[in-house]
């Protein structure tokens, strides 16, 4: 008997996304939405988790080492998401800085947290925001590290970070700044997540004749015939929205 080879797909719900990744994101995989700030990152991932709760009745966790939970709710609101009436289906964390915990010490609770909650949607919310706690402030100031000690660092946080994540039986996205660097081909901040994560979500801004226009590409998406194509979205009161009959010809970088 020959066995099913089917790629299990968990649906975003936000529309038209899916139909660019085959119906959804792989199941168990590590999404990254990488972006400038402004961007709809974190609305993204709160669409995932809404959508996952209120249309297939998916357990969902939002972890923040940004946004204070009050704000996390309150831009929730502002789309028409309560994401404290979904019947418990959505747990909000917030990590604060003053907590002065080493990465580490972090991760092992919050991965614990996950698995005995049973969420299988799963957003971190930032990878960047989590390397200021696993690289500890006395040690960035130190004029022998230098900038290439440093990223050596941010690179090791990023590898233990999604080697933690690996370990959750979720459907997870990975949320991270665009790479500072514009010429060195990365989009992610730390420049390993690119290759560590299953898939890549870029949203950005592009000039098309004098006019700023948000985009989206999927640059990577693992078992997955995704479109290469930059498509235009907008933020609304209703999340994300793309427009997919005005896909831009601009080649992917």
């Amino acid at each position: 008997m020959m066995k099913d080879t089917k790629i299990k797909r968990i649906k975003t719900g936000i529309p038209k996304l899916d139909s660019l990744v085959e119906g959804g994101f792989p199941k168990g995989s590590i999404i990254l939405i990488t972006g400038p700030p402004g961007s709809g990152k974190t609305i993204l991932g709160l669409q995932y988790l809404y959508n996952g709760a209120t249309l297939h009745g998916d357990k969902g966790s939002f972890i923040s080492f940004e946004m204070p939970l009050d704000e996390i709710y309150l831009q929730s609101s502002q789309m028409g998401w309560n994401l404290k009436d979904v019947d418990n289906r959505i747990d909000v964390s917030f990590v604060k800085s003053i907590y002065q915990m080493t990465g580490s010490s972090i991760l092992e609770p919050i991965v614990k947290t996950i698995k005995e909650s049973g969420s299988k949607r799963v957003v971190f919310d930032s990878s960047n925001s989590f390397f200021d706690f696993f690289i500890p402030k006395t040690l960035k100031s130190q004029p022998y590290l230098g900038s290439a000690g440093y990223n050596t660092l941010v690179r090791y946080a990023a590898s233990y970070l999604i080697g933690e994540l690996r370990k959750l039986d979720a459907t997870i996205i990975l949320i991270s700044n665009s790479c500072p660097d514009k010429d060195s081909g990365s989009y992610s901040y730390d420049g390993v997540s690119d290759y560590l994560c299953d898939g890549i979500i870029n949203l950005n801004y592009l000039n098309m004749g004098g006019e700023q226009l948000m985009s989206l590409e999927i640059p990577k998406m693992r078992l997955t015939a995704q479109e290469k194509e930059f498509i235009p979205y907008k933020i609304t009161n209703k999340g994300i929205v793309l427009n997919t009959t005005e896909k831009s010809s601009l080649l992917m970088k």
